[in-house]
């Protein structure tokens, strides 16, 4: 996010409820400029607008005020995905590794339907499919087979707390590429590990 909207969201928070023209004046900014980086924040999520009634004496339509859109604190969904991951096997009355299988098995996945690709398509159109996801995806093309690295986890950092929960990534890449993988690197961002890396798993693995 750019600089000026940062300003301008961490403003609103601090005077909810400003216009335009407040919002430019406790800045030192044009209103033109403001504008335009509302709209902005607006068309991204980060502001909403409101019109509020003609309580004041002046002619014209009211200029539109704006306030943040409450963002969750990530501390608080940390915590409300480990306790439903904790919780999983005991609700489901599974072991934890078949609750995390169940529960990729049962992701609709959306507009991914690949099953009929070759390989290598299919492979790329699952790299698109991680991206919109959240991950930095990509593979390589190797003599044992494919080698698929992950990036930026959108879990993190859930995964030091629950080292299980990148079963959800395997069986994730497994059902999306119809290949048996196998975790060979694990990231760990403490240690300066960025990367996840799954391979194919041969049978007599």
């Amino acid at each position: 996010m750019k600089d000026t909207r940062s300003l301008i969201l961490n403003f609103v928070r601090r005077h909810p409820f400003s216009t335009a023209h407040e919002i430019a004046r406790g800045l030192d900014l044009t209103p033109a400029d403001i504008r335009y980086h509302i709209r902005a924040l607006v068309k991204e999520g980060h502001l909403r607008s409101l019109l509020p009634p003609r309580y004041h004496p002046r002619r014209g339509r009211p200029a539109a005020v704006y306030f943040p859109v409450h963002t969750p604190s990530p501390h608080a969904l940390l915590w409300l995905c480990e306790t439903l991951m904790r919780a999983l096997p005991t609700q489901s009355g599974l072991s934890l590794l078949d609750s995390i299988k169940g529960l990729v098995e049962s992701l609709p996945l959306e507009s991914f339907s690949s099953s009929a690709s070759p390989p290598a398509k299919r492979l790329n159109e699952m790299m698109h499919y991680l991206k919109n996801k959240g991950y930095e995806a990509r593979w390589e093309a190797r003599s044992s087979g494919p080698m698929i690295a992950l990036s930026n986890c959108p879990f993190w950092p859930l995964p030091l707390r629950l080292p299980h929960l990148c079963l959800f990534d395997r069986h994730l890449l497994e059902r999306l590429s119809g290949l048996t993988l196998e975790q060979v690197e694990r990231a760990n961002l403490d240690e300066g590990l960025t990367t996840c890396l799954f391979k194919l798993k041969h049978p007599s693995a």
